[in-house]
This record gives C-alpha cells, structure tokens and sequence, in this order.
C-alpha cells in the first residue's frame, strides 16, 4: 500500500511541475500578445493545479508538528 501512494505521490508531484510550468509560459505568451488570451484558455488547467496541490498536500507523511510555548 506504501508503494502505491508514493507511486501516486510522485505523479502528482510531476503534474504540478508540468501544470506550473504550462501557466508560467500561457502568462508569458499572454503578455507578449494579449490578443491571443492565452490566460483564458488554460483557466481549466489552473483548477487541475490547485486539486493537485491539495491532493499532494494531503500525502505528505512526514508533518512537521507545531508546538506550543
């Protein structure tokens, strides 16, 4: 079972990389040319990268716990 979640894990490590990076160069193609809109198209794509993110967050296993003083 521990397999199988870091396998999950590491895919959705890759798929935030490769969503931030398709974002990254959408906005740098959009201010080279906002004629295209180039942001409004991968709006889809950034909702992939946020249930991303929140899945990859819900997997981390080593929490760094908070104490109180």
């Amino acid at each position: 079972m521990k397999k199988y979640r870091e396998i999950i894990r590491v895919l959705l490590l890759h798929l935030a990389l490769i969503c931030g990076i398709v974002i990254l160069a959408a906005g740098i193609l959009d201010w080279y040319n906002p004629y295209m809109d180039f942001s409004g198209r991968i709006r889809p794509l950034e909702a992939v990268q946020v249930c991303d993110l929140l899945f990859l967050a819900l997997t981390v296993k080593n929490r760094v716990p908070v104490h109180s003083r």
